[in-house]
């Protein structure tokens, strides 16, 4: 056979039988393999261990020339053992009177990363919205200022159950009128403002004053507006009293206004929530903020983030009475860092703590000096030889020009051994990229380059190792002179993030289990649908379902109450599960009093039995049901469907399933319908 046309072609191609016959040179591109690594190689040896069925189906049914044309999605694996995601489209090719497998493969790495990305933001946001502690209400502006949704802080807020609070409305529970509403709705959609104060009516009657930040999102295509709701009742309480106080002490500020006003470094007072009550104009000279756009501001506003801990910290001590010097930085008003030395003491009325006054001074050109010092050759020397990370230079070519003692402690070599070895015989790692690696020795000017490996120590051990490298230049003829590194040993991260990540999996487990009967949720469900369903389509196998749910369970919740609903649903679903003994199937709560069994590989006479076997055993469990219309025992109503008459497609599956159970319904209840003919 001549492949000459395939080798024209960019996009990877091979044909193969169980191994590989022949691939394109954009194969051999892609892969970084050669002729000589394919040899006695079977095909799924280069993909991930779920291709290896399929390919093997596929290979049987290529041999009687029954392989349609199908395309599949796997991670494949480079010689550099770097991961891949193909889209492998196969077909059927007659290469002398044998019928061999022909695959193109199509790299949509890029895109499986993307979805991956957005499904994790799609997650993240529903876990921010469910559990955070803040009142977040989604509002229709378009639909009469409706509540789309109200995550559970709102629900405890307003004392309203969730679904209670879906069916109404914003006037509801706000004071204004509809038409000053539907203003400040407008406001929002025109981005005029953003942030109200408004009183809102809790399900009691209370009246309570709230701040609310509402910004335009759009979610399928609807435009809507998402609320975060902050409780200001007490708040504005004390903004009165402190008004009330200021009044009363009107005559003592005077005393100290000129001290305040005309003091050379930054004066200022803040609130018990940390907002700005009053600032010199000094503090305009320093920040370069006007200070009528800093008063109400919180001191965050100008702070530095990563000092937020700092601040915190001292400002609590403050709030129970203690005065106290600390250093920290602030953000100029053109961006540039401004380190201070800030004192605040309490403001104490009636030995109690109503706010906060300081004042901050400017040592940024002292800080300078010292970190210019910090530059000198001395400064340096001290810091590498007390430093708990190994600190190394290396020349241009990456060896070891000097390196820290601690790293005897870390590696068990001496500094002598590592320069005098490094670069012809390093330690073992086990690392694509290591210190002398290409994208180490073409760092750009001023790029710094951080990465982890497993590096053997002398011992013979392996440990974890994060290094930061930075590149300095020959500046006359700016080129790379040499590498400044600081190495870590983050061992005991790396453990944590492991053990992290396995806790995140079993709480990802949960995620898919039904709180009140235990086993698998909707959600679980759908997922394991879309799967069982794209592999029966693959592999050719049945794939059945069944929907059943319990016949006249409102009555039964009118009659028991939902406590003993919530009971029968428990004692039917551990009833049922170890009948649903095999693996690969799966029995879920589709929702309120309907459950679901998947048998993937289950034709439907097959699935019919299992359906009739859990109808049997749930009126053989013989819970009382004195207002059924069928029986005197609790029963229920059987759909099932499978691929043999239905085509193995989610949504259609569940639909027929649906359409036999409720047949079941129509026929009197507590039987079996099963979908034969579509």
């Amino acid at each position: 056979m001549e492949f000459n046309f395939l080798n024209a072609s960019p996009v990877p191609m091979v044909l193969y039988k169980e191994k590989f016959i022949y691939a394109n040179e954009a194969f051999f591109t892609m892969s970084g393999y050669n002729e000589e690594d394919l040899e006695n190689k079977y095909v799924w040896d280069f993909f991930e261990e779920d291709a290896k069925e399929p390919f093997m189906t596929g290979i049987h049914n290529r041999l009687i020339n029954k392989m349609p044309t199908k395309e599949y999605t796997y991670k494949f694996y480079t010689k550099s053992n770097e991961v891949r995601w193909l889209k492998v489209g196969t077909t059927t090719v007659n290469q002398n009177g044998e019928y061999i497998g022909f695959a193109t493969l199509f790299d949509i790495t890029s895109t499986k990363l993307f979805e991956e990305a957005l499904l994790y933001k799609n997650d993240l946001w529903t876990d921010i919205f469910n559990s955070h502690s803040a009142i977040m209400l989604l509002i229709d502006p378009e639909n009469d200022g409706r509540i789309i949704d109200a995550n559970p802080a709102a629900s405890k807020f307003y004392g309203y159950p969730i679904e209670i609070l879906k069916e109404m409305k914003i006037k509801d529970i706000n004071s204004l009128t509809n038409g000053e509403l539907f203003k400040r709705m407008e406001q929002v959609q025109r981005g005029e403002n953003k942030e109200f104060i408004f009183k809102h009516r809790l399900v009691d009657g209370t009246i309570r004053d709230v701040g609310v930040f509402s910004s335009v999102v759009t979610i399928r295509g609807r435009k809507l507006l998402f609320s975060i709701i902050t409780d200001k009742t007490n708040e504005i309480n004390f903004k009165d009293q402190l008004i009330k106080l200021n009044t009363e002490l009107k005559e003592s500020k005077l005393r100290y206004q000129s001290l305040f006003e005309n003091n050379p470094e930054i004066c200022f007072s803040l609130d018990l929530y940390g907002h700005f009550h009053k600032l010199n104009k000094v503090t305009e000279t320093v920040s370069g903020y006007k200070v009528v756009d800093l008063i109400g501001k919180p001191i965050y506003s100008f702070i530095d983030k990563n000092q937020y801990p700092i601040i915190n910290e001292q400002f609590s001590k403050v709030l129970q009475g203690n005065s106290v010097s600390f250093y920290t930085k602030i953000v100029h008003k053109d961006g540039h860092l401004l380190d201070m030395n800030v004192t605040a003491v309490p403001i104490i009325v009636d030995h109690v703590v109503v706010g906060i006054i300081g004042y901050a001074i400017d040592i940024t050109k002292q800080k300078q000096v010292e970190m210019d010092l910090i530059e000198s050759e001395k400064r340096y020397r001290f810091i590498t030889e007390n430093s708990t990370d190994i600190i190394s230079r290396h020349n241009a070519d990456g060896s070891i020009v000097y390196i820290s003692p601690i790293v005897e402690n870390i590696l068990g070599y001496t500094p002598n051994e590592l320069m005098e070895s490094f670069f012809e015989n390093p330690p073992k790692t086990r690392s694509i990229i290591n210190l002398v690696d290409h994208r180490v020795l073409n760092l750009k000017k001023g790029e710094i380059y951080t990465f982890s490996y497993e590096m053997q120590t002398k011992n013979g051990n392996f440990i974890f190792l994060e290094s930061t490298i930075k590149a300095f230049y020959d500046q006359e003829e700016n080129k790379i002179a040499g590498f400044i590194a600081v190495s870590r040993d983050i061992t005991e991260r790396k453990l944590f993030e492991e053990k992290l990540q396995r806790t995140n999996e079993f709480l990802k487990q949960l995620s898919t289990m039904d709180g009140l009967t235990g086993i698998a949720n909707r959600r679980r469900f759908d997922e394991f649908m879309e799967v069982e369903c794209a592999r029966s389509i693959d592999s050719g196998l049945p794939i059945s379902l069944i929907l059943f749910d319990i016949d006249f369970f409102k009555l039964y919740n009118d009659t028991y109450g939902h406590q003993a609903g919530d009971d029968c649903l428990k004692l039917i679903a551990s009833t049922i599960s170890p009948k649903i003994n095999r693996s690969s199937d799966l029995f879920a709560r589709y929702g309120g009093e309907e459950f679901a069994i998947v048998l993937p590989g289950t034709d439907l006479k097959g699935a019919a039995k299992v359906a009739e076997k859990v109808r049997k055993a749930v009126e053989d469990i013989k819970i009382l049901h004195s207002q059924s219309k069928v029986s005197k025992y609790v029963t229920i109503s059987v759909g099932v469907v499978s691929s043999e008459t239905v085509n193995p497609e989610p949504k259609l599956m569940i639909v027929k399933a649906d359409d036999a159970l409720y047949c079941a319904k129509n026929l009197g209840r507590n039987r079996t319908v099963k979908v034969e003919k579509v």
